[in-house]
């Protein structure tokens, strides 16, 4: 790991916080390596001034936890999001692969939409084209809702997530104005805090609604052509 010297004691001391990436693993291939070889090694040629700034910059999980209590609702819509898209995601992989299934063999169970569909073409014996059309959309349309189920909860969180976003932005901006009343001051270090956590509420919004929404668009494409396929095969 990283050492420190304290000039007045003339002691090492291990950083508090060590700086992550390859400053951090070539320290430890230093420390793992065999006497004769050779590897490279980051040093700070200003005695500790410029990793002290490098491991004060946040990480990742620091970053949520400066979003405050908006963030953290944001990465919560955005991961049910993500959940309810790989749910439906496999549903319409299944139905696909039963759909395919079915046409290439010939074979159509009697609870699928297809075979349904089939059953009403083949005992239909009337004269009326429209008759047998509504009968075949009505199939149809029962067949929609199920395959839709869920896209109204994803297009919610789509349209959600940037008004999340821009409360959080409002709720940064009222903390760095308390700031600068409490200490009196405008200077950076006192709205640092609030600004933070408005521009980076205003990020999670935006991203977690360009995530969800191509989800939900994805969908609603992949539904219509399964739709479409069973219209057009039957």
């Amino acid at each position: 790991m990283y050492l420190n010297l304290v000039a007045e004691q003339n002691i090492l001391e291990y950083l508090p916080k060590q700086p992550d990436g390859g400053i951090r693993r070539s320290a430890k291939r230093l420390q793992n390596s065999e006497s004769g070889t050779y590897h490279e090694i980051y040093i700070d040629p200003t005695r500790g001034s410029l990793l002290t700034k490098l491991i004060d910059r946040a990480g990742f999980f620091e970053r949520i936890n400066q979003g405050g209590f908006v963030g953290y609702i944001i990465i919560i819509l955005l991961t049910i999001g993500i959940v309810l898209g790989a749910l439906r995601y496999r549903f319409l992989s299944a139905e696909s692969k039963v759909l395919d299934a079915e046409l290439s063999s010939g074979n159509f169970s009697d609870t699928s939409v297809l075979g349904k569909l089939n059953r009403i073409f083949k005992d239909y014996h009337g004269n009326t084209p429209e008759d047998l059309e509504a009968q075949l959309e009505d199939v149809l349309s029962r067949a929609v809702p199920v395959l839709e189920q869920n896209l109204s909860t994803i297009k919610l969180l789509a349209a959600v997530a940037p008004l999340l976003g821009l409360l959080g932005t409002v709720v940064g901006m009222i903390a760095a104005f308390d700031a600068i009343k409490a200490a009196n001051d405008i200077s950076p270090a006192v709205v640092a805090g609030g600004i933070s956590q408005a521009l980076l509420t205003t990020a999670f919004g935006l991203i977690t609604a360009m995530i969800v929404q191509f989800f939900q668009n994805f969908f609603v494409s992949r539904i219509d052509g399964l739709i479409l396929d069973m219209e057009e095969k039957n």
